[in-house]
């Protein structure tokens, strides 16, 4: 909403491709503060904050910036975000990374291991831990091929083994699902080689990563 108010040239704008100018970054910056402005008397409070804070980073990196007495440091960060705003920004990335610059979507384990690997310190940690759990890496439908080169099929989504579901073996032929029903959270001599035909051994977190955290929290609180 903010953006409606913003010069036509930095509507289109985003966190991954932000304006090219400091004056133009600068006036971008601001369309989190504008969209508060137009919602604030008529929303709930909790809304109204997220729209603010939603481009705030958990490392107090985000903007618009809010200590004009310390510029350097942003008074929002980590826990002082409200949560609600943690999760909007959480959500508003992982879509802006569901699509590649060439345009080609991008497979949810690829979105989830970048959040991971390359914008870990915007997010809080509590809700890049959960992801894996409410968003399948490698959900129900989609075609695999296992390390013993077996041709599967995703049947379920375990939130507490995300990166190791319940697949089904199609036949010989590569078209009947007549095959073994597998659980890869207990084949520890199998798991996912290929998915939808990409390789994703450089997407799967450490061993056990996922798995430690399963305990935690979905989200913080205020």
């Amino acid at each position: 909403m903010g953006k409606a108010a913003l010069p036509p040239h930095l509507q289109n704008a985003t966190t991954l491709r932000p304006p090219e100018t400091e004056a133009d970054r600068r006036i971008w910056q601001t369309h989190p503060q504008l969209g508060y402005d137009m919602i604030r008397s008529d929303v709930e409070p909790t809304t109204a904050a997220a729209v603010r804070l939603h481009h705030q980073h958990f490392d107090g990196s985000g903007f618009p910036r809010h200590d004009a007495d310390t510029p350097s440091r942003n008074f929002y960060e980590g826990n002082r975000i409200h949560i609600y705003g943690r999760i909007v920004f959480a959500a508003d990335l992982y879509d802006r990374l569901s699509y590649r610059f060439d345009a080609r979507r991008r497979y949810s384990f690829e979105v989830l291991h970048h959040m991971h690997s390359r914008e870990e310190g915007w997010l809080d940690p509590e809700i890049i831990a959960a992801l894996p759990r409410v968003i399948p890496p490698f959900p129900p439908g989609m075609k695999v091929q296992l390390s013993d080169n077996s041709q599967a099929v995703v049947v379920s989504h375990s939130a507490k083994t995300p990166y190791r579901p319940m697949v089904r073996q199609f036949d010989a032929d590569g078209w009947t699902l007549n095959g073994r029903l597998i659980d890869l959270a207990r084949e520890g001599g199998l798991e996912i080689k290929l998915a939808a035909g990409v390789p994703v051994a450089g997407f799967m977190p450490e061993e056990g990563e996922v798995e430690a955290n399963e305990d935690r929290p979905v989200v913080g609180s205020n």
